[in-house]
C-alpha cells in the first residue's frame, strides 16, 4: 500500500506516518472570511484538517527539520491491523519524511520510540471525514484499544 513513498535517499531516514485522524493538506491557513468562494461550514472542514496535519509537522519539527515530505494521501476502507482494536475497517491517511540525522526517532532497540513518544496524547480536532469512533481527541500511539497513529521506518 506504501510502494509509492520514498524509503532511501542519499543517507537520509525515511518514515512514513499513517493515522486514522483527517490530516488532509488543504493550505486552508486563514480564518474565514465573508469574500471567501465556499460556505464557513465547508471552509471550517478544511480548516480544521490543515490544523491536524500543521499539528503532525509540529511535533516531528520538535526533533528535527523534516525534508521531502509527501502530502497525505487518503486510503479508503483499510483494513486496520496495526492500529488499536477499537478499529477494524477504516480511512487512514499517510504521509512520509525524510530527515537528515540517521535514528534521530529512535532508542536502542526501538526504532521510532522518541516520536511516538512525542506524538501520543496531543491534541487533535475529530469528526471530519475519518470513518471510525475516536473516542478522545487526541493522537494515541500506544493504546492496545485506541491507538490511531502509527509510524513506519
Amino acid at each position: 500500500m506504501f510502494s509509492n513513498y520514498p524509503t532511501d535517499d542519499a543517507g537520509l531516514d525515511y518514515y512514513t506516518c499513517v493515522t486514522l485522524i483527517d490530516i488532509t493538506k488543504t493550505d486552508a491557513a486563514r480564518h474565514y472570511s465573508s469574500g471567501m468562494d465556499e460556505a464557513e461550514a465547508e471552509y471550517n472542514i478544511k480548516r480544521n484538517q490543515y490544523r491536524n496535519y500543521q499539528t503532525m509537522l509540529q511535533v516531528i519539527g520538535l526533533r528535527c527539520q523534516p525534508v521531502y515530505l509527501t502530502d497525505p494521501v487518503m486510503h479508503s476502507n483499510e483494513d486496520l491491523i496495526d492500529f488499536g482494536s477499537d478499529y477494524t475497517k477504516g480511512n487512514i491517511w499517510a504521509f512520509s519524511f525524510g530527515v537528515e540525522q540517521v535514528g534521530i526517532f529512535d532508542l536502542p532497540n526501538q526504532p521510532t520510540a522518541l516520536l511516538l513518544n512525542d506524538l501520543h496524547n496531543v491534541p487533535i480536532i475529530t469528526g471530519l471525514s475519518e470513518n471510525v469512533n475516536v473516542k478522545i481527541s487526541i493522537l494515541d500511539t500506544s493504546n492496545t484499544n485506541s491507538k490511531n497513529t502509527i509510524i513506519l521506518k
